[in-house]
């Protein structure tokens, strides 16, 4: 499974360190869509992945995004099993994608703005589309 996290979001930045020392067997990538040519490589959408986590499971390249990452990557770290049942329903009543994509519209970017040779990082929000919202 490779997930793509923001790299631009600390707080992403921080889980995915977080994670590979706990994938003791290996099962997850993580990479950051916002380095050069990942979205381009992976045809992931920049816009979509800036709002919600993306990844691809399995040989199947199945695709899945947002709440249904967090759940997929909590059943392949053995340190998450606890978080399981909470996390299936949480799922199971609808609240997954609601609840994340609250908290991932209210994350903290630190875009870095560049000139020349001299980058100053740029801290803002997330802002959603108005579909997201909803």
């Amino acid at each position: 499974m490779v997930i793509f996290y923001d790299g631009w979001c600390p707080f992403c930045t921080q889980q995915a360190k977080r994670l590979k020392k706990l994938d003791w067997f290996g099962l997850v990538d993580a990479v950051s869509f916002r380095e050069p040519d990942v979205c381009r490589a992976y045809g992931l959408d920049p816009e979509r992945a800036a709002r919600r986590i993306q990844a691809i499971v399995g040989r199947s390249g199945k695709r899945v995004e947002g709440f249904a990452v967090v759940v997929r990557v909590a059943c392949r770290i053995p340190l998450y099993w606890p978080l399981l049942p909470a996390l299936l329903a949480i799922r199971a009543v609808g609240l997954g994608d609601v609840l994340y994509d609250r908290f991932a519209a209210r994350r903290t970017l630190i875009v870095p703005t560049c000139a020349g040779e001299t980058c100053i990082p740029h801290f803002g929000y997330l802002q959603q589309s108005k579909e997201m919202e909803k």
